[in-house]
């Protein structure tokens, strides 16, 4: 079955056995798809294994900005990427976004120039707002 997040399949299976008058058991769930990833992009642990041995797990990660492509990116200025990783809100008429202002509560990626994801922007009232910051790739917390 394809369900969105939330959705409890041992509630439904249940349902409908009850449905049919014969109950219902289920023996076996497996994911095949979340976040845009398929199980042609996952690795098992043995293959995970294998990859640390031989020095080559980094050839398999993808970045954390991956996860994020559903939603459209949003690349702004060196200033605007200072305010927003310092978590200051960005007026959206000084954006790209300026003649087509998106509806309050679009989640947006927001890279700086250089092509860095910074994070996850949400806008509300013409304003695009912190959701989620991530440190840019190199970065070092200190």
């Amino acid at each position: 079955m394809r369900c969105s997040k939330g959705t409890y399949v041992r509630t439904l299976i249940d349902d409908i056995g009850a449905a049919l008058g014969v109950g219902a058991v289920m023996t076996a769930l497996r994911r095949t798809f979340a976040c845009g990833y398929t199980l042609s992009d996952c690795v098992t642990l043995d293959e995970l294994k294998a990859l640390a041995q031989d020095g080559k797990i980094a050839e398999r990660l993808r970045p954390v900005e991956s996860l994020f492509d559903v939603y459209d990116a949003l690349t702004v200025s060196e200033a605007q990427a200072k305010r927003f990783q310092n978590g200051a809100s960005l007026d959206l008429s000084r954006t790209s976004l300026r003649s087509r202002q998106p509806e309050n509560q679009t989640i947006l990626r927001v890279k700086n120039p250089s092509g860095d994801f910074l994070g996850l922007g949400i806008t509300a009232d013409g304003a695009l707002k912190n959701y989620k910051l991530f440190a840019p790739a190199g970065a070092s917390g200190g």
